[in-house]
């Protein structure tokens, strides 16, 4: 499931403004959803994708759509998002485990 909102006037360039963005994007959702930021090289917001909806407490992941998502927008960088409706803000394993992945997804698609 993809949903996207392409906005261009939004620039982040403090993390509080993305914190702000991303709570007004993420809040009062039912099930879990993983989004990506696609920014150009100015910090410019080029696109909000949200690329994968699971259930309350999880969602899959797959890093190879991620890559290809950053790439087609030809995004300078990446925001990785995802909310905890369950009410419990500390990260899970799993969400540590793909926080350090992701880095090696990118790096591991470049030709």
């Amino acid at each position: 499931m993809e949903k996207s909102l392409v906005v261009r006037d939004v620039v982040f360039d403090s993390p509080a403004m993305v914190r702000q963005y991303l709570s007004l994007r993420l809040f009062n959702l039912e099930s879990e959803v993983f989004m990506v930021l696609l920014l150009d090289s100015q910090k410019r917001l080029i696109e909000a994708r949200e690329l994968f909806r699971g259930t309350l407490s999880q969602t899959v992941v797959y890093p190879r759509k991620i890559v290809k998502a950053a790439q087609l927008a030809n995004a300078s960088a990446v925001i990785f998002a995802h909310n905890h409706p369950s009410g419990v803000p500390d990260p899970s394993q799993a969400d540590s485990m793909l926080t350090a992945g992701g880095g090696r997804a990118q790096s591991n698609s470049s030709p």
